[in-house]
């Protein structure tokens, strides 16, 4: 419902009989419009892998005082998510943020606070309106970029 032009109760509908004609009954319904503070907030998880190809991918709540400028895994989820990538046999491939108004480049705060060096950084930055992907990998002394494969 975030597109008014495009939304009209008569597809909401549509949708509610054809999740009836499937046999599913919805738990709960959200309306978008109503979510609209989410999108403001980073948001953050981690990408598991195995034979160094990504094949997982763990959202993890931003527990963070502030989730506007910036995040804090919630730590049981963050310990639920790895015990997960353990019994799949994954190992963890990248650690994912996001910057809702910035570009997506290393914060000081992602320097200080990064205690994963085998992961890559992966930042979607917002600004300007489209989203936009950057990988970083710790280097020791800060954070290098690296350009990401197209498969």
């Amino acid at each position: 419902d975030t597109d008014q032009a495009r939304s009209r109760e008569d597809y909401v509908e549509a949708i509610r009989a054809d999740l009836g004609w499937l046999g599913l009954e919805a738990d709960a319904e959200e309306r978008q419009s109503a979510r609209f503070d989410l999108y403001e907030r980073e948001i953050c998880g981690l990408i598991g892998s195995r034979a160094g190809r990504a094949v997982s991918h763990y959202p993890i709540r931003n527990r963070a005082a502030d989730p506007r400028r910036r995040y804090a895994m919630d730590p049981a989820a963050q310990i639920a998510a790895f015990k997960l990538m353990r019994a799949r046999g994954e190992t963890l491939a990248a650690i994912y943020h996001s910057h809702p108004d910035g570009a997506p480049i290393p914060s000081p705060r992602d320097a200080r606070e990064w205690t994963y060096p085998e992961a890559l950084c992966l930042i979607v930055g917002l600004a300007g309106g489209t989203p936009e992907l950057r990988a970083w990998r710790w280097t020791g002394q800060g954070f290098a970029a690296i350009v990401l494969p197209d498969d």
